[in-house]
């Protein structure tokens, strides 16, 4: 299959690699471009247009980048020199493919009514599973080193082994929700929530062991409130925060508890009570990498108490939870692009870039936790130099960001590689 190269200005890929080099491809896509040849240190072919990229692993050096396209393809590069190590073409009767996840040493994607575990070292199936009917809405892998594989569908869960994809149980949801999202919390309960006809968001935990109920909340939904997972953020294992992009009480936060044991009460905070508002020509305040919020409270729970808020279209800011307080830590001008990062249980870090000029880029590192920039984490550099230095990037021995504020004096790699902990 040749590759998918559509031609367009210089300028959109250059800030698509850009995304990409320092962002770790999360949520984004980049294409590969005939007018760009010689421009970068490698070009992968044959893959087509990236959906999701993931790094193997969490520690060490990566051995492999794995990519899932738009052309239902699942592959592995070397990410030395780009060379194409293996890749699987999926059936395109089976739809798009809904979610690749690797965590571990687990590879799974599902497509369809179909879960698939991968072999990275030979690119080979291991096993496929038929899941109940129903449109897939969700997908976790439990665990840092996850033995199970979730699955969220219209009104049904889904537990499998990941050991051979044998289904351990299947629960039947109440058909009142229309169930959209699902968080771990520590890989020990799962919470699955959804918004009723009646105005409220539900929360029903489950018991992993055989997807028996414990617990169910439910919440009066913020007014125009139209989707969890595009309007909402966990900011911890058993809160949201929602900010309606249509609401009676615009520019407001919300925040809802999703256990019955929690002691957030529901409330809304209102964002110029925070003194923040919104440039006048944006649409009005968003919440930011709310997809990758989600996937940071997947089964290993390293999520934040942190999340980042759009004012404008180069205005972000910092906002800091605790216990229903929010509080505003740092705020971004003139960013164009801002991403909050995991990088273990309570840890966090926020990655900028701004762009000086045609070719110079600016990056730096702020605490998640704190709004403080790390020392020595600043730097400017020019689009064509940095490129060259992708090659020698390698996986620090670590997962935790430094926690006395300081960054190692040569921080490339820290900034490069943060994100791929998520």
């Amino acid at each position: 299959m040749a590759a998918y190269m559509p031609r367009l200005g210089l300028e959109v890929p250059r800030k698509a690699f850009l995304l990409l080099l320092v962002l770790n491809l999360a949520g984004f896509s980049a294409a590969l471009y005939e007018d760009q040849a010689g421009k970068f240190d490698w070009r992968q072919q044959y893959v087509g247009r990236v959906a999701t990229a993931r790094w193997e692993g969490q520690t060490g050096p990566a051995r492999r980048l794995l990519l899932a396209t738009n052309h239902h393809l699942v592959a592995a590069l070397n990410p030395r020199n780009g060379h194409l190590l293996w890749r699987q073409q999926l059936p395109n009767q089976e739809g798009p493919l809904n979610f690749f996840l690797h965590q571990g040493s687990a590879t799974v994607t599902v497509s369809g009514r179909l879960a698939r575990a991968w072999d990275l070292a030979l690119g080979v199936l291991a096993w496929e599973t038929l899941l109940p009917p129903g449109r897939v809405q969700g997908a976790l892998l439990l665990g840092n080193d996850p033995h199970h594989l979730v699955v969220l569908q219209m009104k049904t869960v889904t537990l499998l082994t990941l050991t051979g994809g044998h289904i351990s149980w299947s629960v039947t949801l109440p058909d009142s929700v229309a169930w959209e999202a699902m968080l771990s919390a520590q890989a020990k309960s799962l919470y699955v929530i959804g918004r009723s006809a009646d105005g409220y968001v539900t929360s029903l935990s489950l018991e992993l062991d055989d997807g028996s109920s414990v617990d169910k909340t439910m919440t009066t939904a913020p007014a125009g409130l139209s989707s969890l997972v595009k309007e909402c953020a966990p900011y911890e294992a058993t809160s949201l925060v929602c900010l309606p992009h249509t609401s009676s009480l615009p520019n407001h936060l919300y925040l809802i508890p999703l256990s019955s044991s929690s002691n957030l009460l529901s409330s809304n905070v209102s964002l110029a009570s925070l003194g923040l508002v919104p440039e006048l020509s944006s649409a009005g305040a968003v919440l930011w990498g709310v997809s990758e919020a989600w996937e940071r409270f997947g089964g290993r729970a390293w999520g934040s108490k942190s999340l980042i808020l759009r004012l404008g279209p180069k205005a972000f800011v910092l906002l800091g939870f605790n216990n229903g307080n929010v509080t505003v830590l740092k705020e971004f001008e003139q960013t164009d692009l801002v991403q909050l990062v995991a990088v273990g249980p309570g840890l966090s870090t926020v990655v900028t870039l701004t762009q000086k000029n045609s070719t110079a880029y600016s990056t730096s590192l702020i605490s998640g936790e704190s709004g403080l920039r790390f020392v020595d984490s600043a730097m400017t550099f020019n689009v064509e130099t940095a490129l060259k230095t992708v090659d020698k990037v390698r996986k620090p021995e670590h997962t935790k960001a430094p926690l006395d504020g300081q960054c190692p004096s040569v921080w490339w790699p820290c900034t490069y590689l943060l994100p791929h902990f998520t």
